[in-house]
């Protein structure tokens, strides 16, 4: 006889599909590859510049990046400074939409 679950006693999912919650706008999002008009602020006048570079990007352009897409988020993840972690994201998203 299967009980029926109790709140401290949750239900087993019945499929992978229902584990797997995809935020709504990620195939939409992801579909428009990458955003050239975004950039840094100057905190001066509060928009982004796209001609600005992200603060310290040089100093990560010359990090090799990883071969996989799971390869460079665990790169960001084990990047502490968040600079560094704003250009790996960046440099990977773009190697990712060139293929």
């Amino acid at each position: 006889l299967a009980s029926t679950p109790s709140p401290s006693q949750p239900s087993e999912p019945e499929s992978e599909s229902e584990l797997v919650q995809e935020w709504p706008g990620l195939k939409t999002w992801r579909a428009k590859g990458v955003d050239r008009g975004r950039g840094w602020s100057d905190g001066i006048a509060g928009r982004p510049d796209p001609s600005l570079p992200s603060p310290k990007a040089e100093e990560w352009e010359g990090v090799a990046l990883a071969s996989s897409l799971v390869g460079c988020a665990l790169q960001v993840l084990h990047t502490a400074c968040p600079y560094g972690k704003a250009a790996l994201t960046h440099r990977a998203w773009c190697a990712y939409n060139e293929g």
